[in-house]
C-alpha cells in the first residue's frame, strides 16, 4: 500500500543521502592530496627539506587504485 511504498523511498532516499556524504568526502580527499602533490612537484629543493611526512589517517587512500567499488 501507499504508506509502505512511501516508507521504503524515505529508507532509499535516506541511503542515498549517506552514500553521497561519503563519496563527497573522499572526493575532497583525493582533490586536496592532488594538490598537496601538485605543490610538492613544483617546490624548490630547499622548501622540500623543511616538510615532514604527516601520518595519513585510515580511509584516506584506501581506495585510490579501485574507484569502481563502494568507498566504505
Amino acid at each position: 500500500d501507499l504508506n509502505s511504498f512511501t516508507n521504503n523511498l524515505m529508507v532509499t532516499v535516506e541511503r542515498l543521502n549517506e552514500m553521497n556524504k561519503k563519496h563527497s568526502f573522499t572526493l575532497k580527499n583525493s582533490l586536496v592530496f592532488k594538490d598537496d602533490i601538485n605543490r610538492y612537484i613544483y617546490m624548490r629543493e630547499s622548501e622540500r627539506s623543511t616538510i615532514r611526512v604527516q601520518q595519513i589517517p585510515n580511509g584516506y587512500s584506501r581506495n585510490i587504485h579501485n574507484s569502481h567499488e563502494h568507498f566504505y
